[in-house]
C-alpha cells in the first residue's frame, strides 16, 4: 500500500526526532569542545522539525505547530535544547483573532532551570532573558546559583496535591484528575497570577516563566494573559499540548515519566474562565487594570 504524504511526514518527523534525541544524549556524555557543536546540531534538527511540521496536516501532534492553517505565524525558531532545562520554548508566533501574533523573544516557558549548567545560563542570556518567574512554592523553588539576572517566586496553585486539598469534596476528586485541577486554577490563583503578570511587565528584558515540568502552572500563566489579549484558543491549546516534548534532562527530578498534557484539561480551564466572562474579565476581577491589559498587549503582540 502506498504511503500518503501525511504518513511520510509522520515517519520523517519521528525519525528526525529520534536522531535529535540521540544527538542530545551524546552531547551530554562528552565534555569540552565537542558538547557545543553537538547541541548546535540538535537545535538545528528541532528547528527543521518545526518547518517540516508546518507543511503537513498529519504531522505528529508534538511536532505540529498549529491547530489550523491560520493559528500560527512562522518566524524564528521556538525550541532550543539545553543541557539541563526541559520544555524550553518561545511563546512567539501564536496568532490573534485580528491577524496579529505574539512577538518572538519576549516571553519564554520551560520546566525548572534549577539544574542549569554554566552553558545553559549563557544560552538563557543569549535569548535576552532578564527575569525568571518561578511559579512553584517557596519550598520547591531553586534558582540557578549562577543566574545573574532577576528571579522572582510567585506561587500558583497548580500542584495537583495542593489543588486537591482545596476541593471541599476531596474524596470525589481523583488525585491526578487534570481537568478538575485545571478547572480549579482560576478560582485559587487569580491574585498570584496578576502579581506574576505585573512582574513580567516590570522588566526591560524577556521573561522566562516556569514551574517544575513546564506543564500545569506554566500553562495557566501563559494561557490566561494570551487569551485575554485575543490570542486564538486553538493556538494556545496547541502550544500547551507540546509540553511533554523532550523531558528528563534535570537529574534533580529523577527519571519518573511525566504525564502528558490533556486537551480536556486546558478546555476545562477555558470553561472556568468563561464563567467570569472571559480571561480579560477574570483578570479585571483580580485587580488587573485596563491600562495594564493594554500594556501587556503592547508588550506581547506585534503591531
Amino acid at each position: 500500500m502506498a504511503l500518503g504524504t501525511n504518513s511520510i511526514a509522520n515517519a520523517f518527523c519521528a525519525a528526525k526526532d529520534q536522531i535529535a534525541r540521540d544527538f542530545n544524549r551524546l552531547a551530554k556524555s562528552v565534555d569540552g569542545q565537542f558538547r557545543t557543536p553537538l547541541l548546535a546540531v540538535t537545535n538545528e534538527l528541532v528547528a527543521q522539525d518545526r518547518l517540516i511540521a508546518k507543511n503537513f496536516v498529519g504531522a505528529p501532534s508534538h511536532f505540529k505547530p498549529h491547530a489550523s492553517a491560520d493559528a500560527w505565524r512562522s518566524g524564528p525558531r521556538r525550541w532550543w535544547f539545553f543541557d539541563a532545562i526541559d520544555n524550553f520554548r518561545d511563546v512567539g508566533g501564536l496568532m490573534t483573532h485580528d491577524g496579529r501574533s505574539v512577538r518572538y523573544g519576549v516571553l519564554f516557558r520551560s520546566g525548572t532551570p534549577q539544574c542549569a549548567t554554566d552553558e545553559d545560563v549563557v544560552r538563557l542570556l543569549a535569548r535576552g532573558i532578564g527575569k525568571i518567574l518561578d511559579l512553584r512554592s517557596e519550598r520547591e523553588a531553586k534558582t540557578p546559583g549562577n543566574w545573574p539576572g532577576e528571579s522572582v517566586t510567585i506561587t500558583l496553585s497548580g500542584n495537583p496535591d495542593r489543588v486537591n486539598a482545596l476541593h471541599k469534596d476531596k474524596a470525589n476528586v481523583p488525585r491526578r484528575d487534570l481537568p478538575s485541577i485545571y478547572r480549579s486554577m482560576p478560582a485559587h490563583s487569580g491574585d498570584a497570577l496578576v502579581a506574576a503578570l505585573r512582574e513580567m511587565l516590570d522588566t526591560d528584558g524577556a521573561t522566562l516563566a516556569h514551574c517544575l515540568n513546564g506543564r500545569d502552572r506554566t500553562a495557566f500563566f501563559i494561557a490566561v494573559p494570551l487569551d485575554a489579549i485575543g490570542v486564538k484558543r486553538s493556538a494556545i491549546m496547541d502550544d500547551y499540548l507540546m509540553s511533554d516534548f523532550r523531558t528528563g534532562t534535570c537529574e534533580d527530578l529523577g527519571r519518573k515519566p511525566v504525564r502528558p498534557p490533556e486537551r480536556e484539561a486546558m478546555q476545562a480551564m477555558f470553561d472556568a474562565l468563561d464563567e467570569y466572562g472571559g480571561a480579560a474579565e477574570y483578570l479585571r476581577a483580580h485587580g488587573f487594570t485596563d491600562s495594564e491589559l493594554a500594556a501587556m498587549s503592547d508588550r506581547l503582540l506585534t503591531r
